[in-house]
């Protein structure tokens, strides 16, 4: 008995399973790739924008000494300043006695598996000319163009929409304001200048924790980002050996 021809039905359902094999084989592909491009941007921008960011800011207050009013009279003009203190006698300007503060706004979006996220985004940030008792005086410190407040601080909702998105429990547009109130104990970050000091940066806490912290987020950044760019071979790797996708296999029936 002679070879027999398969069926023209079953070499057409051969060909379609091969077909289709091919596109999911591509698609795996493209999907690994898109994968490992999303990956090695994130590790270059959080390597080499975020993280010597933050170094830049550490590196600026890590060989200063923090001071008081004498010390402060002392310093050359154009000097990175250090100034430890406590806040008092400063007028009222926000929400539960807040005298310099940053109103902030919940905004909720979906992500693309349908979930919903939330996170502040800021608003305004009002920091007038601030006293500071030091330990041996006090200190007036000049309104700063762009101050940021970070460290310890004192939230209060001012804002509530009656109906919005939630996520985390919060309404999509409520509004806080945080900051900080008199009693508050700080280090000022900032330039002196001719009669006092421009703040740049007001921190909740003292200077060395204020260190500590950058410090820290220095090298989160750096080993978040060398992570993610290690991760681009191995996620090409296998997707492109059928690790992380489908195997295509070449075979006769």
């Amino acid at each position: 008995m002679g070879n027999q021809e398969p069926p023209s039905g079953l070499r057409q359902a051969v060909g379609l399973s091969s077909a289709l094999a091919l596109v999911h084989r591509a698609q795996g592909v493209l999907t690994t790739v898109f994968v490992a491009l999303a990956f090695l941007a994130c590790g270059l921008t959080t390597t080499f924008y975020f993280a010597p960011t933050q170094a830049r800011r550490y590196y600026e207050v890590r060989f200063v000494r923090p001071t008081g009013a004498a010390g402060l009279g002392s310093l050359a003009v154009g000097g990175t300043a250090l100034l430890e203190g406590t806040l008092f006698a400063n007028p009222v300007i926000g929400p539960q006695g807040l005298v310099a503060f940053q109103r902030e706004r919940w905004v909720v979006e979906r992500e693309g598996d349908g979930s919903l996220v939330g996170g502040w985004t800021l608003l305004q940030v009002q920091v007038p000319e601030l006293m500071i008792s030091t330990s041996d005086g006090t200190v007036r410190t000049a309104q700063g163009a762009m101050v940021i407040l970070s460290g310890k601080r004192h939230a209060t909702t001012v804002l509530v929409p009656d109906e919005g998105q939630l996520a985390d429990g919060m309404v999509d547009g409520t509004e806080r304001a945080i900051g900080f109130v008199d009693g508050d104990n700080v280090t000022v970050v900032g330039e002196r200048v001719p009669g006092g000091l421009v703040i740049s940066r007001l921190y909740g806490g003292s200077a060395a924790r204020m260190q500590l912290e950058w410090l820290a987020g220095v090298v989160l950044f750096y080993a978040w980002g060398v992570a993610m760019l290690l991760l681009v071979p191995v996620i090409l790797w296998a997707g492109l050996t059928g690790r992380g996708a489908a195997r295509l296999s070449f075979g006769r029936t």
